[in-house]
């Protein structure tokens, strides 16, 4: 009888940890693109954490940003802007299929903040996927302002 016991507490026990991995993939998989670009470049330049930034991109943009190995090296060549901390705004209203195709979406977000004194201000797009369910950022267009 306790061993029948044991073996119902291991099995809910194994069920409910397998539940809540599954509800964090869920949620992962159900954030909207705005909230994957915002996090995307929180991870970036607030959090300064390349690992985390990785999780919002594709397999080619992941590579290319573990390419340069660090966050100063992403902002410096990749994204040709430092900032000491950036507020991030998503146009909203840009968020438009990409070359008619409703899997990629082109998001434009306005970056702001303070660097070395000075402050600046910074527009950039980027593609978005959708890739199993789940939005990622796979390219990062130029500034279309400069």
């Amino acid at each position: 009888m306790i061993k029948k016991g044991l073996l119902i507490a291991a099995t809910a026990l194994l069920l409910n940890a397998c539940g809540e991995q599954s509800a964090a993939d869920a949620m992962h998989a159900a954030m909207e693109p705005q909230t994957v670009v915002t996090e995307f470049f929180d991870d970036i330049y607030n959090d300064r954490d390349l690992e985390a930034a990785m999780t919002h991109t594709s397999a080619d943009l992941s590579a290319l940003l573990q390419h340069y190995g660090s966050i100063s090296s992403v902002q410096r060549y990749l994204l040709n802007r430092y900032f000491d901390e950036a507020k991030i705004n998503v146009d909203n209203s840009s968020i438009r299929p990409y070359l008619g195709n409703p899997e990629n979406l082109r998001v434009t977000v306005a970056l702001s903040g303070p660097y070395n004194g000075g402050q600046y201000d910074e527009v950039r797009s980027v593609l978005l996927v959708k890739h199993e369910n789940e939005w990622l950022v796979t390219r990062i267009f130029d500034d279309p302002f400069k």
